[in-house]
C-alpha cells in the first residue's frame, strides 16, 4: 500500500452528499454485474469487535430495548457481526467476570435479536481493564478473549505510563496470547508520542481505534492523535465502542466513507472487515506499521 501521509485531512472528515450518489451507483452496478461485485470493496459486511450492547452489565445498553435499538443501527450501517464487549475487571464498578450465567446473557441477547428479525451475529468478548493480577484471572477463565480466540481486548487508565502499559502487555504475551489494545489513541502517552504504538506492535500487539475519535467525539487531542496512527498504519481495526443508539452509536457507515475518501477502499476494507474477521477467527494479521520517528 502506498504511504498515506497527507491524505488524511481533518477538515474533510464529513463526507459530501455527492459521494452518496457515487456509493449508491457502486451498489447498483455491483448488483447487476457479478464480476464487478467481486471487485467492489463497498459490498463487504463490516464487523464491530468492540461494542457495549450486552444489557444491564455496564454503562452501555441498559435493557433489551436499548440493545435492539443499537443492533438496528449497526445493521442499517452495514454491520453483520459484533463482539459484545462489556467492561470487565473494573474492580468495584464493572467486574463482570465470565461464568456460565454470564455466557447465557450473550445467548439471550442473540435470541432476542433473532426473535425481532434482526439478523446480527453476536459473539462473546470483554473489554478487560488491565491490572497486575490480570494474568491469573485469564488463566482461571474469568477474563475471556474475543470469541475465545487468542486476542484479548485490553484497556488501560488513560493516564497510564507507557512503561506500565508495556509491562501489562508483556504479561499477556508471555501467556502466548495477543493483546488487542482498545482505543489506543485515547491514552495520554500516545497523544504525546505515537511511536509507543509502533513499539507495542513490534512486541506482538494489535491496536483498535474508536470511530468516534476520528470525528472529534473525545476531544481535539484524541482527534489529533488519530492522524499519525492512521497515516503510519499503526491501527489494525476500527470499532464503534458504542454505548447507546443516541450517543456513541454503533453507526459505522460514516467511518467507512471517511477511510475511502481520505485513504482508499483497500485500507477501509482491511480495518473494518478483513482484520476484524481474522481476529474473531483466530487468524494471524499482517502488520504494515511504520515508525513515525524514522520517517
Amino acid at each position: 500500500m502506498e504511504k498515506h501521509g497527507g491524505k488524511y485531512l481533518i477538515g474533510e472528515m464529513l463526507s459530501s452528499m455527492l459521494y452518496d450518489g457515487q456509493n449508491y451507483l457502486v451498489y447498483f452496478l455491483a448488483h447487476i454485474d457479478a464480476s464487478l461485485k467481486k471487485q467492489c470493496k463497498w459490498n463487504y459486511n463490516m464487523l464491530d469487535i468492540h461494542i457495549h450492547i450486552l444489557p444491564g452489565v455496564d454503562d452501555g445498553a441498559q435493557d433489551y430495548d436499548d440493545a435492539i435499538d443499537m443492533a438496528e443501527l449497526a445493521l442499517q450501517s452495514g454491520v453483520t457481526t459484533i463482539v459484545a464487549t462489556p467492561h470487565a475487571n473494573q474492580m468495584g464498578r464493572f467486574e463482570n467476570f465470565y461464568n456460565s450465567e454470564f455466557s447465557r446473557r450473550y445467548e439471550r441477547l442473540e435470541d432476542m435479536l433473532h426473535s425481532s428479525r434482526r439478523r446480527l451475529r453476536v459473539l462473546e468478548g470483554q473489554e478487560i481493564m488491565a491490572s497486575d493480577d490480570m494474568v491469573q484471572k485469564i488463566r482461571d477463565g474469568r477474563l475471556i478473549s474475543l470469541n475465545h480466540t487468542q486476542y484479548y481486548l485490553m484497556e488501560f487508565p488513560f493516564d497510564s505510563s507507557p512503561s506500565w502499559i508495556t509491562d501489562r502487555l508483556t504479561d499477556v504475551i508471555r501467556l502466548r496470547k495477543t493483546p488487542l489494545i482498545a482505543h489506543v489513541e485515547r491514552y495520554y502517552c500516545v497523544q504525546y508520542d505515537p511511536s509507543y504504538v509502533y513499539d507495542w506492535i513490534e512486541m506482538g500487539c494489535l491496536t483498535q481505534m474508536n470511530k468516534g475519535s476520528v470525528f472529534g467525539k473525545f476531544g481535539r487531542d484524541v482527534q489529533r492523535a488519530t492522524v499519525p496512527l492512521l497515516n503510519y498504519e499503526l491501527i489494525h481495526c476500527i470499532a464503534s465502542d458504542a454505548h447507546s443508539a443516541i450517543q456513541r452509536t454503533p453507526w459505522m457507515r460514516d467511518i467507512q466513507k471517511f477511510l475511502v475518501e481520505n485513504f482508499d477502499q483497500e485500507y477501509a476494507y482491511r480495518l473494518l472487515d478483513d482484520n476484524p474477521y481474522r481476529i474473531i477467527t483466530g487468524q494471524e494479521i499482517r502488520s504494515y506499521a511504520r515508525d513515525p520517528m524514522r520517517d
